[in-house]
């Protein structure tokens, strides 16, 4: 039987410090499968972290406007059905 695949969903406001060490951590997970993280129009340097760190599961998608945590949970559920 093959294990479990796992698919990860962070929404994500103004965490460049913290977002890029948790997917570190999921990157090392082979369990983990795709990790969609979801930036509420952060103010900081979030998309730049991530997208400099060249993560080979991750699927980066920025909200054009926070849409607070609810809008950016249901751009993840429409990101995972993808």
């Amino acid at each position: 039987m093959e294990p479990y695949k796992l698919f990860v969903g962070i929404p994500t406001y103004n965490a460049a410090s913290s977002v890029v060490d948790i997917i570190k951590d999921l990157e090392r997970n082979p369990q983990v499968r795709t990790v969609i993280v979801v930036d509420d129009a952060s103010q900081d340097d979030t998309e730049s972290r991530l997208t400099q760190s060249r993560f080979e599961k991750v699927h980066y998608v920025k909200n054009p406007v926070n849409r607070g945590y609810g809008g950016s949970v249901k751009v993840l559920f429409n990101e995972f059905r993808r």
